[in-house]
């Protein structure tokens, strides 16, 4: 289910044909939060392929205490916009 929602969201055709009820206004919103979602997948995806290992949990009682937990957490995603070539 999570997964169906996730594929919807990253590969909806958003036009005014697929989406009649939507304003242009919406349309361009619903536009700028599928950008975010697959700039943050891209990135995502670039981190575990670039880190590999490394970006595995290495403190299982505590994994908010994990180095690569936070640096993901506190630096990572701050760049990341909707922007087309925003991601690395």
């Amino acid at each position: 289910m999570v997964s169906d929602f996730v594929q919807a969201s990253l590969s909806s055709d958003l036009t005014k044909d697929n989406f009649p009820n939507l304003s242009d206004e919406e349309l361009q919103d619903a536009q700028a939060r599928q950008d975010l979602i697959t700039n943050k997948v891209e990135v995502g995806l670039n981190f575990t392929t670039i880190l590999g290992d490394l970006t595995n949990i290495t403190d299982n009682s505590n994994p908010e205490n994990d180095p690569g937990y936070q640096a993901l957490h506190l630096n990572f995603w701050r760049g990341v916009t909707g922007g087309i070539g925003a991601h690395l």
